[in-house]
Formats: structure tokens, C-alpha cells, sequence
């Protein structure tokens, strides 16, 4: 289940990866068509704003939750005793369960009438098709999700034992 878990969000912040490393070609290919041949690359923004910051915004989630590197304030849970530090840990992991839950099902429903309306935008009078990019959100929290629900069940001090291999 770890190594399944560890495969996952690495993929997935690896695309995220590859969506910064396009983001910059593209911005850069664009700025030098500008000022080299005075002509813009169409859609460069639409491109830059519907697919590349999607994916690098939302597909390494999981990897953050695996890691635990996401933002936390510890006034209280420093002075606590370890049991009721696990016990916070796991009741915040439960309420993050029920939150990414709610999100992926509320993207889900919108990534699939996206799918089923065709959702694109016009540039220049070419249909650019950003139907794709709804179904990052709902993978994305969806993948978050499990880890979280993995963090629930599996018996974790410190959670070492969920993201190491």
C-alpha cells in the first residue's frame, strides 16, 4: 500500500513538474516571438492559466499531505502530551478526509458536465478544448484524500511509516 501511495503522488507532482518546465518554455517562447518577430504565440495566457497552473497548483497536493508539509500552526499541540497529539493528528486527518471528500465530489460533477458539454475557449477563432483540465481536481484531492484516510487508519507516530517505502 506504501509503495502504491509513494508511486501516486510522486506521479502526480511529477506532472505538476513537467506543467512548470512547459509554463516556462511557453512564457519564454512567447516573450521571444514578441520581441524577436512581433507577434504573440495564441493563447499563451488562456494556456498558462487553464492547464499548466492547474496542474502544478493542485497535482502535487498529495505528495504535500504525504510529507506533511502543509501549513500548520503548533501553539497548542506542542505542549500537549503525545497521546493527544496523535489523537489531534488523526481527528485533523479525518476532517481533511471529509473536506477533500466533498471537494473531489463537487469537481467530479463539474469536470464530467464539462466533459459532456465539450467546455472549450475560443482564441483567435480556434477552439482550444480545457475540458480535460476539470479532472485534475477531482484526482488530485481524491489522491490527497486517501493519504489522509491512510494517515486515519494506519497507526502512525509521526507518520514515518506512511511515506517512507
Amino acid at each position: 500500500m506504501k509503495r502504491i501511495i509513494n508511486t501516486v503522488s510522486t506521479a502526480l507532482a511529477s506532472v505538476g513538474a513537467v506543467a512548470v518546465i512547459l509554463l516556462m518554455l511557453h512564457v519564454c517562447a512567447d516573450v521571444v516571438a514578441r520581441n524577436v518577430f512581433v507577434v504573440a504565440i495564441p493563447g499563451t495566457s488562456d494556456i498558462v492559466a487553464r492547464y499548466y497552473m492547474i496542474a502544478l497548483t493542485f497535482l502535487p497536493l498529495a505528495l504535500t499531505e504525504q510529507k506533511l508539509e502543509m501549513i500548520s500552526v503548533d501553539l497548542v499541540n506542542s505542549v500537549l502530551p503525545n497521546v493527544f497529539q496523535k489523537l489531534l493528528l488523526r481527528a485533523v486527518a479525518l476532517i481533511s478526509v471529509g473536506v477533500y471528500g466533498v471537494l473531489g465530489y463537487l469537481t467530479w460533477l463539474t469536470a464530467i458536465k464539462s466533459f459532456h458539454a465539450g467546455t472549450f475557449i475560443m482564441v483567435e477563432n480556434t477552439r482550444i478544448f480545457v475540458w480535460p483540465t476539470y479532472f485534475m481536481l477531482p484526482l488530485a484531492f481524491a489522491a490527497a484524500g486517501f493519504i489522509c484516510l491512510m494517515r486515519c487508519i494506519c497507526a502512525v507516530p509521526g507518520h514515518q511509516n506512511l511515506h517512507k517505502a
